[in-house]
């Protein structure tokens, strides 16, 4: 019995427009609609391939705090909808729609220059 190594890659992108809004001196509230689009490749070592085609739209909603002028830190959450071609060999196209959170939450550390 040989192990099995499983490998993926994906790529996307995506563009938004937001609007921020200042709330006191540190805080800033931000909204604004975003789409993108994504294809990944999943495969591993007993024959198993997987290729996934996508689209999504959301709308971000975020809080960033800001340190000072060059450093800040956010959290951001995408409700939207996305809908997913999957073809994985030997079977047929799948079709996936969906609506929820795109992304759950996300958190970054931001360095302006």
């Amino acid at each position: 019995m040989g192990r099995e190594i499983q490998s993926s890659l994906e790529a996307g992108i995506y563009f938004g427009v937001e609007q921020r809004k200042k709330e006191g001196d540190y805080l800033v509230f931000y909204d604004g609609w975003e789409a993108g689009a994504k294809v990944a490749r999943l495969n591993n070592n007993s024959d198993f391939s997987r290729w996934t085609i996508g689209a999504e739209i959301g709308y971000v909603l975020g809080l960033q705090h800001e340190f000072n002028d060059r450093w800040a830190i956010n959290i951001e959450t995408v409700p939207g909808m996305r809908t997913r071609f999957i073809k994985t060999r030997g079977e047929k196209l799948l079709t996936n729609v969906s609506a929820g959170f795109t992304s759950l939450a996300s958190m970054a550390i931001i360095r302006s220059f």
